[in-house]
């Protein structure tokens, strides 16, 4: 529609239009290019008629639409981002404590140790999937059943008991399989 205008002006009207007399001043629709820092050319007013304005004005509001919608879905995704990085609340850490990002590097280098993984290929360098089994804030002891994948590829299915020992150190115990 932005450039029927500028040929109408250009090329003169056509047979059916030329009957609707051209009341309005139109300039075309700025088409936003979503870069920062970039501003559309301004647009230069031509004479239209009252359909022509309705359409132009009508697509201006399109646009406006989608630039709020674009907005207020880039707001709330930046909010989920924002929720997400903070720490969780009490019962969600609860549920499954082992899983959380702060004990991950420790359950990892505590299979290592318990399994004497003292070649690279046999050591553990990821956590597939994990669950907590059991979990006593009061004594920090933790019980959690891991699928961990090795250097070489292998995956292994256990189960990872943490807890203190009488000295206050923790201690990992793996049990390997079922």
């Amino acid at each position: 529609m932005r450039y029927f205008c500028l040929l109408v002006v250009v090329l003169g009207w056509p047979a059916d239009v030329g009957a609707q007399p051209l009341t309005r001043t139109c300039t075309r629709p700025e088409v936003a290019t979503g870069l920062p820092g970039s501003t559309p050319p301004p647009s230069r007013p031509f004479p239209c008629t009252q359909a022509q304005y309705d359409d132009i004005e009508a697509t201006r509001a399109r646009q406006q639409d989608i630039m709020e919608r674009a907005a207020r879905y880039h707001r709330q995704h930046q909010a989920e981002i924002a929720a997400a990085r903070q720490p969780g609340s009490v019962d969600a850490k609860l549920a499954n404590p082992c899983a959380r990002t702060e004990y991950a590097a420790l359950i990892i280098r505590r299979i290592n140790v318990a399994r004497g993984a003292h070649y690279r290929r046999d050591q553990v360098v990821d956590i597939e999937r994990i669950a907590t089994t059991g979990h006593d804030p009061a004594t920090k002891a933790m019980t959690c059943r891991a699928t961990v994948i090795t250097a070489q590829g292998k995956r292994l299915t256990g189960t990872v008991e943490m807890r203190d020992n009488v000295a206050g150190y923790p201690i990992a115990i793996w049990k390997e399989g079922g």
